[in-house]
């Protein structure tokens, strides 16, 4: 079978030329009908003048707030209710045995931090790093870092 031609020579082709453009749902499209079931709903509801505003009081200044602050405007304190872990802060709910956010058992107290601190070994090493002052140096470069390492790592 070969392709059929769609010039407008063709009987066919001159008949589907002649038909008016098809038009959409005669009912109003899916649009339309949303539009009646959303109206259909809202109708239903009752009507509100104004929406009660929800306001919260801090424990520590005893401040009036508002329902999206986090901290006092005040005193800073963290507004929240319920509890809050020890260790991170987050809101708990009653029935919660560990810390959702740092994973605490509830009522313990976090762990001290260590006074030890662990020095971060450098990327490159100490004699590369004098090499490349030495050399910045001898280029005319001016650096208070440059100066510093020459001073403080390179023993005269």
């Amino acid at each position: 079978m070969g392709q059929q031609c769609r010039c407008e020579c063709h009987p066919w082709t001159q008949a589907l030329l002649k038909q008016p453009p098809k038009k959409g749902d005669p009912k109003g499209g899916i649009r339309r009908n949303l539009k009646k079931q959303i109206s259909k709903a809202v109708e239903g509801l009752p009507e509100v003048d104004a929406v009660p505003e929800v306001k919260s009081i801090c424990p520590g200044c005893k401040i009036e707030q508002r329902a999206t602050d986090v901290f006092c405007r005040a005193c800073g304190t963290r507004l929240m209710v319920g509890h809050q872990c020890a260790g991170c802060g987050a809101p708990q709910e009653p029935t919660d045995n560990y810390c959702w956010q740092c994973s605490l058992k509830v009522g313990e107290k976090p762990p001290e931090p260590s006074a030890v601190v662990a020095e971060a070994p450098l990327p490159v090493s100490e004699d590369r790093l004098i090499a490349m002052a030495r050399k910045a140096k001898a280029q005319g470069i001016q650096n208070p870092l440059i100066d510093r390492i020459l001073k403080e790592v390179v023993v005269p």
